[in-house]
């Protein structure tokens, strides 16, 4: 019995192709006649993936004038090429199964895009030249993942038909690094089904990259505090509070600087304000003014200005120096001359007698 040769796919039906081999039966021989054949579903049966006919082989070997024609039909999800012609006597029928070919969709590579900045704007990527993997068949079906859920969780991918698709992703808030990300393209394959051993599957990947950005330390700040001009050295608990690095866990290792603190002026304080480690105010007011002097606290932690990071936050809050009314004032001349008539020194309107013996 003539043995027929796989030859490949037809790209453009998906069609298996065959050509007559040099052999016979199992044995390799080289000077084998070759067997003309032709294929066609002679039948006209309806067997086959969606109503499709089945493909049926006749074959004439050289030299001989007999016919073999291999009916090919379903028999329990395999094919069954019935055998005619003059050798039936050696196989009526020989069941066989037939895989089809598996044709993966293609588009293009994507580059990696350029590096990205820490809490950007979603990103988009172009998926370009997109080419089923079986023209006449359904729409493929893309999905995409990301190898670093920690830093870009749910990319997600557009595709309506065409030649391209679109790829957009968005890093989590104050993170950096990079992640993996992979398109899958699917093909249906021949039995039109999604999820099946038929199915073409391409896949690509590319990096991003999100870079490390100073985020501005933070801290709680009163709105003002308030003294009388006369109270002295004055002090103010928890007048901040939660100093932090800002941003995320990348930020850390940060150190904070001393808080700076500065009124706009200080003639108003005898001991300038001054605010410690633990959040307390402390200032002395000058005796002799009072008013509202705006105060500014600044905040700087190490993390640097790179990639339009910001290093340092800065807050005003009002303090109140509150008047206090001072007593009157005077003085009195200590020996008048005798018989004159004194004075109160700094107060012309009050006079006294001085009486004369």
């Amino acid at each position: 019995m003539p043995t027929f040769r796989n030859i490949g796919v037809d790209v453009s039906t998906g069609n298996v192709r065959f050509e007559p081999q040099e052999s016979i039966g199992v044995g390799q021989f080289a000077f084998a006649e070759r067997v003309p054949f032709t294929l066609a579903n002679l039948d006209q049966d309806t067997s086959g993936p969606n109503g499709a006919g089945t493909i049926d082989v006749i074959a004439v070997p050289q030299d001989t004038d007999t016919l073999f024609v291999l009916s090919n039909s379903l028999v329990q999800g395999s094919r069954r090429a019935a055998v005619s012609g003059d050798r039936t006597d050696i196989a009526s029928g020989v069941d066989f199964l037939i895989r089809p070919a598996i044709l993966p969709p293609s588009f293009d590579l994507i580059a990696n895009p350029l590096p990205i900045l820490k809490d950007v704007a979603q990103q988009s990527v172009i998926v370009a030249r997109i080419t089923k993997g079986r023209t006449p068949g359904h729409e493929l079906q893309f999905s995409v993942t990301s190898s670093n859920p920690a830093l870009i969780a749910q990319p997600t991918v557009t595709y309506t038909g065409g030649t391209t698709a679109n790829i957009s992703y968005t890093p989590l808030a104050d993170v950096n690094g990079t992640t993996i990300i992979t398109i899958l393209g699917v093909d249906a394959g021949a039995d039109g089904v999604f999820g099946g051993a038929d199915d073409g599957i391409f896949e690509h990947s590319f990096i991003v990259s999100v870079m490390a950005v100073n985020d501005p330390p933070v801290f709680d700040l009163m709105a003002e505090a308030s003294a009388k001009q006369t109270d002295g050295v004055t002090t103010v608990v928890n007048f901040v509070a939660g100093l932090g690095n800002g941003g995320g866990t990348d930020e850390n290792s940060q150190i904070l600087d001393p808080l700076v603190v500065s009124a706009t002026d200080p003639s108003f304080f005898l001991s300038q304000p001054a605010i410690d480690a633990t959040g307390t105010l402390t200032f002395a007011p000058n005796p002799n003014k009072s008013g509202s002097v705006p105060v500014t606290v600044m905040l700087k932690d190490s993390g640097g200005q790179d990639n339009g990071g910001v290093d340092a936050t800065t807050k005003t809050f009002l303090l109140n120096i509150g008047p206090v009314n001072d007593p009157p004032s005077f003085a009195l001349i200590a020996n008048p001359n005798r018989g004159a008539v004194g004075l109160v020194a700094g107060c012309p309107a009050a006079r006294s007698q001085i009486a004369i013996g």
